[in-house]
């Protein structure tokens, strides 16, 4: 799974299996955001559940060929550890969001970065951060277990200088 986003100049890209968030500018690497969270052991489901609900080239193939999620998982292996990394999210203002999942799948938190990489905190996640009337109040995407997308108005409010 490729996981980016950019600001301007700037991208910000998932590096490896660990919770590390590199950001280039002009192709230099000049900032990482990480934090000390493991990364997810993938499962044979996991990895079936995957190539079933996700975009990709294998619906294609499972179609003309009649194989099924299970014959591609199984022919084709999977990564073993994967990054608790979901979304990556620029946020007006400079912050960054960070959306973090627990089975690979579903949003679970949001991480918040300044525009120094300085960890501010975490929130709950409504759905994954996807666009921003400001910077507290976003569009929050989330897709139910029946596959149907929502989209809902979230705002986040900072107390006592956490969230």
């Amino acid at each position: 799974m490729i996981v980016w986003t950019n600001r301007s100049d700037s991208i910000f890209f998932l590096s490896g299996p660990d919770y590390r968030i590199d950001k280039s500018v002009g192709g230099s690497l000049v900032l990482s955001f990480r934090r000390p969270v493991d990364p997810i052991e993938v499962t044979d489901e996991m990895a079936v559940r995957s190539i079933e609900s996700g975009p990709g080239p294998y619906g294609a193939i499972m179609r003309r060929t009649g194989l099924e999620a299970e014959d591609i998982v199984s022919a084709l292996g999977y990564e073993e550890r994967i990054s608790p990394v979901l979304r990556v999210t620029s946020v007006p203002g400079g912050r960054l969001w960070v959306t973090r999942t627990l089975d690979g799948f579903t949003p679970h938190v949001v991480d918040v970065f300044d525009a120094s990489g300085s960890y501010e905190g975490t929130f709950d996640a409504p759905g994954m951060p996807v666009a921003f009337v400001s910077d507290s109040t976003f569009v929050a995407l989330r897709t139910d277990e029946f596959g149907e997308t929502t989209l809902s108005l979230q705002r986040v409010r900072m107390s006592e200088g956490s969230f």
